[in-house]
């Protein structure tokens, strides 16, 4: 479910949406919304939504969070549909990493 709070003028999609729908309709709403009357889209991509086991070095960690194949499907799909005008991956919380483990 696609829910748009009305004062954010925002969409959101928690992980159980796209989860329950399935992450190639997830991604075709995601587009759908981004470039609904707009020129140029700009992908943010925050590692904070995959699940904790798989980022310890993150700035806040997200139980239940997406698999790292989820997050891959997903930005393989909005990759290849999509002429982006940038994007940018972020959110490693240095103090949080372990020695000698990427975040």
């Amino acid at each position: 479910m696609l829910n748009r709070p009305a004062a954010c003028q925002t969409s959101i999609m928690t992980v159980t949406d796209c989860v329950e729908m399935g992450i190639e309709n997830a991604a075709k709403q995601a587009l759908e919304v981004a470039w609904d009357g707009v020129d140029a889209v700009w992908l943010s991509f925050d590692r904070d939504c995959l699940d904790a086991a798989f980022v310890p070095g993150t700035g806040w960690p997200e139980p239940g969070g997406f698999m790292p194949r989820e997050v891959l499907k997903f930005l393989q799909i909005i990759a290849m549909r999509s002429r982006w005008q940038g994007w940018k991956s972020w959110s490693v919380h240095h103090r949080m990493t372990l020695p000698r483990l990427p975040a």
